[in-house]
């Protein structure tokens, strides 16, 4: 009596056709989802390769710029030359708030 009802053994065939099916259709998916990726992927690398060309060539021009008005001789003190070549200009500053009413 090694033998299974019938019922079982087509059951078995059934889920085993359905496995067969899930598993192909869930290869197709990966698939899909590496050649999706791949592409994605090309295309943040040739517009991220073009910015870099880009900043490049602005940094180029930049540079030669801050060179020659460094390198030109400069009418005047020394002094006035070296406050031309540093940015005095405060950068933002962390704390805008009036605080002169803090006295202790």
């Amino acid at each position: 009596m090694d033998s299974t009802p019938e019922p079982i053994e087509e059951w078995k065939k059934q889920q085993e056709k359905l496995l067969k099916e899930k598993d192909q259709k869930a290869e197709e998916k990966n698939k899909k989802s590496l050649e999706e990726a791949k592409a994605a992927l090309d295309a943040f690398f040739v517009e991220y390769n073009a910015k870099s060309v880009e900043k490049k060539k602005k940094n180029r021009v930049e540079q030669e710029a801050y060179i020659s008005k460094r390198d030109a001789p400069h009418p005047g003190k020394a002094w006035e030359a070296i406050n031309d070549l540093v940015d005095l200009t405060t950068k933002g500053q962390k704390s805008t708030s009036d605080v002169g009413r803090m006295r202790t």
